[in-house]
């Protein structure tokens, strides 16, 4: 079975990477494709309803939207309580973070699905194992990349810079999209696509605001993406 596997990485934190990795697996699951989600680190897991109460609320979203059978333990592998990079996350914890061990779940995942959609925690430089970043992990794991910034001001820079690191460090880059977090668009907004587009950027396209969070509106946003890179 030929095994398409793609790390989706941020330019940052809460660019919506989750939001459209989502989106990415209910697109496959309404072409009747299966389709794997695999979300090894998660912090920021502390639940309002009790102070000891774990919701995995960006892992257990994309349980949902790959429609995966799995038991939410194989799907995330770390999770913490603060929202704080993994690396200080895990250390406040008491906590080991294995790469060896993301490489077997990822594995374990391959072996039942074609493709599989690992979404990073943070963006491409954060810590994520002592000084150990995204960027490690997706050299350990041999990946290519699919980057998800944010639509507005501030997005060239950021996304220039993580496209360079990643270029740097011969890894491939599928694509890039993305994501409107606002529901009216600037001219930043209007202008960024095409300015990404004059540096050769491999532009997937813009995932629209999504004011209601349910499959139908997801699936309908991947309307306005190339998404030929999976067929």
């Amino acid at each position: 079975m030929k095994q398409n596997t793609f790390f989706i990485c941020g330019t940052d934190t809460g660019v919506g990477k989750t939001l459209v990795t989502g989106a990415l697996c209910l697109y496959f699951c309404h072409k009747k494709k299966p389709i794997g989600a695999f979300k090894p680190l998660e912090s920021g897991c502390a639940s309002r309803l009790t102070p000891n109460h774990i919701h995995r609320n960006d892992s257990s979203f994309l349980q949902k939207c790959a429609g995966m059978k799995e038991p939410l333990d194989e799907i995330n592998l770390y999770w913490f309580k603060e929202a704080l990079t993994p690396a200080l996350a895990a250390k406040r914890a008491g906590i080991q973070i294995s790469f060896p061990k993301i490489k077997q779940g990822l594995k374990n995942l391959q072996k039942k699905y074609k493709t599989v959609f690992v979404e990073g925690a943070g963006g491409l430089l954060a810590p994520i194992k002592g000084l150990q970043t995204n960027l490690d992990l997706i050299k350990s794991l041999k990946l290519p990349v699919i980057v998800v910034a944010r639509l507005g001001l501030g997005t060239l820079n950021h996304t220039l810079l993580t496209l360079d690191v990643l270029k740097r460090n011969k890894i491939k880059v599928a694509g890039v999209i993305l994501n409107q977090t606002k529901s009216s668009l600037s001219l930043a907004d209007k202008t960024n696509p095409g300015i990404l587009k004059q540096y050769n950027v491999p532009l997937l396209g813009v995932f629209p605001y999504i004011q209601k969070k349910n499959p139908k509106s997801l699936l309908k946003g991947t309307k306005k993406l190339k998404l030929e890179i999976f067929r």
